[in-house]
């Protein structure tokens, strides 16, 4: 791993994370997971009062910080917000 240790990825992408506690419990589940690939947009609310949280630029960056490199997709028929992917890796 780019100076990561792996006995400590939860601390390390917790401290780079700038009390983005959301954008840090993505990265930590999917690392925890295997897949190493998060979903950062999500919709949230009902009806009319629905919105779209948009973590994808925090993620961004507590990758960027821990120095691990990721390709960014999105699967969404239309290319919605919310079919967004980060997948990264950790050599």
């Amino acid at each position: 791993m780019n100076s990561v240790n792996k006995t400590n990825f939860a601390k390390t992408v917790k401290a780079a994370s700038q009390n983005n506690r959301r954008a840090a419990r993505l990265i930590i589940e999917a690392y925890e997971r295997g897949t190493c690939i998060v979903r950062p947009n999500y919709t949230d609310g009902r009806g009319r009062h629905s919105f779209i949280n948009y973590n994808e630029d925090a993620v961004k960056r507590i990758l960027d910080t821990i120095g691990l490199s990721y390709n960014t997709t999105n699967d969404a028929p239309k290319g919605g917000a919310t079919g967004v992917l980060i997948a990264f890796t950790i050599q």
